[in-house]
């Protein structure tokens, strides 16, 4: 073997051998050295007044941790380490430090936030100062635990538990907050015979721990999540269910009150972005939910949910190449979405009139989205647009079978039959789909009044509101050219009086009121002939 050389005052390592040599002394060395430090800190004697201080320390970390928020957690955590490294009453304080560990990863999966410190933080503790074999099991299947993702398709991977520690923690359950805790978040759904909860909620009825997790529950409405803010403030973490909850009910400027709040507070968590950006979606503000979706995106680059979150963005704003090359790297993804992935490149392929590619995704999105009636619809755009009139004759009945209120499926549907000069059943499809146009109009009517009594501030209120009316007037032209060329196709089966009718119905829009006028006249004519 080569001896090491020289170069001033540096060790050069001349072979591959020595390289490992050298490493497995130094890690042996620290390793040493690290059980020593552990053995002297244990052995250290401590004085009178400093066992007063440090459990003075240890009471305010027990309280900080009873107080079950987030930043008290971290702050307890900070501090179980401090008494740690002093020697104080390591056997009981490891042990609660590795509690505190645990609930601070479970509540950064509950918000989606993928970094996960406090867990590795544990685990190499764990390593070097080996406890019960439980607390290694226990971390190991906390770090199998997906993140709890919201989004627009809300999608999360079922829990898979370790049978031993799912026992473990059923056999717990009762003893402690903490085990309730964590029965709590692994079985959120328990079969009836084995469900605890009922036990939980009545034994720890004043644990904090219980009252948040309960509370952040998706069963909790928005007035009991803001009483349990308003008597525990220090709870930050619960802006984001009570900002979810608000949004459910279309509460959309107190939602975004609220998430914005918790954005603030926790920047990393996906839950919170994705669902501003679903609030921006809603609120048809397609820039700023796809500012969000590229934020969540950056967090996580395999995050379903946000990708798919900027496609839906990037097709409203009419970037279709965009959404089509984000489409992409969700399909390669696989497994999830692949419906809706497949859909939206259909819509983004036909925006750019590439049919063939349009009908090719089309035809895959029928095979995950079962039942609904926009892919039967979209199929149908395709192939008319092809002028393959049966296929989208297939397409469009499907759609109105699944949907009866579709009414551009039911519209396109009198166009495909006019096209086949079938008169008289073009004429039926047209007049279906003017009186379900009428339906639409009321329901748009109502949105906006909703709007107008809703707490979005000034500005942005009358934005949405002249956004909905441009939606309505071109509802109500669609509506009328139903209805005029409804009296046309009657009019060309020899229908006069249902001709007649449908042309009456049509003068009324301003836009048809010269031509349905001129088609009466013709009509009238006929009938006196």
């Amino acid at each position: 073997m080569k001896r090491p050389t020289t170069r001033g005052d540096k060790l050069i390592l001349s072979s591959p051998s020595s390289r490992l040599a050298l490493f497995l002394v130094t890690t042996l060395f620290t390793l040493l050295f690290s059980l020593l430090l552990a053995s002297c800190i244990s052995q250290a004697k401590l004085s009178p007044a400093q066992i007063r201080q440090l459990n003075q320390v240890y009471q305010e970390a027990s309280r900080l941790f009873h107080q079950g928020d987030y930043f008290s957690l971290r702050e307890a955590h900070t501090r179980f380490q401090s008494l740690l490294e002093q020697g104080y009453r390591s056997s009981s304080v490891q042990a609660r430090l590795l509690e505190t560990s645990t609930l601070l990863t479970l509540r950064e999966k509950e918000l989606a936030i993928p970094h996960h410190k406090f867990l590795a933080q544990a685990k190499y503790f764990l390593a070097q100062f080996p406890t019960s074999p439980e607390w290694s099991s226990l971390f190991q299947t906390i770090e199998t635990l997906p993140l709890e993702l919201k989004g627009f398709a809300n999608d999360m991977p079922g829990r898979k538990i370790n049978p031993k520690i799912s026992q473990l923690v059923e056999t717990k359950a009762l003893t402690s907050s903490f085990w309730a805790y964590l029965y709590l978040h692994f079985f959120p759904y328990p079969q009836e015979e084995k469900n605890l909860k009922p036990q939980i909620e009545k034994t720890f009825r004043d644990s904090l721990l219980i009252k948040y997790k309960l509370t952040s529950s998706s069963s909790k409405s928005s007035e009991e999540i803001a009483q349990f803010l308003q008597a525990h403030s220090s709870f930050k973490e619960i802006y984001f269910f009570l900002g979810s909850q608000l949004l459910k009910q279309g509460r959309l400027s107190a939602a975004e009150k609220w998430l914005k709040l918790a954005h603030e507070i926790f920047p990393d968590s996906l839950n919170i972005i994705i669902t501003l950006s679903q609030l921006h979606f809603r609120l048809e503000e397609f820039q700023e939910c796809l500012a969000l979706s590229n934020q969540a995106i950056n967090l996580k680059p395999d995050f379903r949910d946000a990708l798919l979150g900027k496609v839906m963005c990037l097709t409203y704003l009419a970037r279709h190449e965009e959404a089509i090359a984000t489409a992409w790297q969700l399909l390669k993804l696989g497994y999830y979405y692949l419906g809706e992935t497949n859909y939206w490149l259909a819509w983004n392929f036909h925006a750019l009139n590439q049919l063939d590619d349009a009908w090719q995704h089309i035809e895959q999105a029928k095979k995950y989205l079962i039942g609904w009636n926009e892919v039967y619809s979209l199929a149908g755009k395709i192939a008319l647009d092809q002028n393959n009139l049966s296929e989208a004759e297939k397409n469009f009945k499907e759609a109105l079978k699944l949907n009866p209120a579709d009414c551009p499926s039911a519209f396109s549907l009198g166009k495909v039959y006019s096209q086949g000069e079938n008169w008289k059943i073009s004429a039926i499809y047209y007049q279906q789909a003017g009186e379900c146009y009428e339906h639409q109009k009321k329901a748009l009517k109502q949105e906006i009044n909703e709007i107008q009594s809703s707490d979005l501030d000034g500005s942005r209120k009358i934005r949405l509101i002249q956004k909905k009316k441009s939606q309505l007037a071109r509802l109500h032209l669609a509506q009328g050219t139903s209805f005029y060329n409804s009296a046309a196709g009657y009019f060309n089966a020899g229908l006069l009086q249902e001709a007649l009718k449908m042309a009456d119905s049509a003068s009324h829009y301003a836009q048809l009121k010269g031509k349905s006028n001129e088609l009466i006249m013709r009509i009238k004519e006929e009938i006196k002939d």
